[in-house]
């Protein structure tokens, strides 16, 4: 256990008990990582439930993913995105992206495109990559908004740009397809390469093609 983290938790602790929600938030990530403290995950689903309740939207957040994970307790789906929807509401970009992901797949909620692209463009607009991805992938299929090609290659070039490989593989993809935008193998097979060399097997495929291609 590192003696200045286990220092630190003792001044968490004591800002805590003065109502702090932030410190019960650093408190529920340290409890639930054992960074400073011996690891309890029900201590920390307890301290996130604190910080939530005094209206940190992280705190807010992290309990959300327990309640969806089950850690620290029962899984709870109503409960999680009860939370993920108030931190939301503060603007907690992962928690926006989040509540666009249960309502495009129709997890616990209805399905709504229209309530998913909402929730992803406000994220994405703030510069979230994961929600940058998804915003691209509701204009490619046209849920909830009207099929857009273009804007679709436009988010997921940004989500790219922040070197997130299922984006680096989509945008590719839509290179090399040349529809409604410009036809480029070159920088299709740079996106490729990059997203091979994260882990996107897919990719492999793609280049491999390029290559019979040209």
């Amino acid at each position: 256990m590192h003696i200045v983290e286990h220092m630190l938790s003792f001044i968490y602790r004591a800002l805590a008990a003065l109502g702090s929600a932030e410190a019960s938030n650093v408190l529920g990530c340290m409890y639930e990582e054992g960074k400073g403290v011996k690891k309890n995950v029900r201590l920390a689903r307890w301290y996130f439930s604190r910080s939530a309740n005094k209206g940190s939207r992280y705190g807010q957040a992290n309990l959300g993913r327990m309640y969806e994970e089950g850690k620290g307790g029962e899984q709870d789906l109503t409960l999680a995105i009860k939370w993920y929807n108030e931190a939301a509401n503060q603007g907690h970009l992962w928690s926006l992206n989040t509540m666009g992901c249960f309502y495009s797949e129709g997890v616990a909620l209805e399905r709504n495109y229209e309530k998913s692209f909402s929730y992803f463009k406000r994220a994405a607009e703030h510069g979230y990559a994961w929600a940058q991805l998804n915003l691209g992938w509701a204009f490619y299929n046209g849920n909830g908004v009207n099929r857009n090609i273009i804007e679709a290659a436009k988010w997921y070039s940004l989500a790219a740009d922040q070197n997130l490989p299922e984006a680096q593989y989509n945008l590719g993809l839509l290179l090399v397809n040349g529809a409604d935008i410009p036809c480029d193998y070159p920088k299709a097979c740079l996106l490729f390469e990059k997203a091979l060399a994260s882990g996107i097997e897919e990719a492999r495929k793609e280049l491999d093609k390029i290559k019979n291609h040209i």
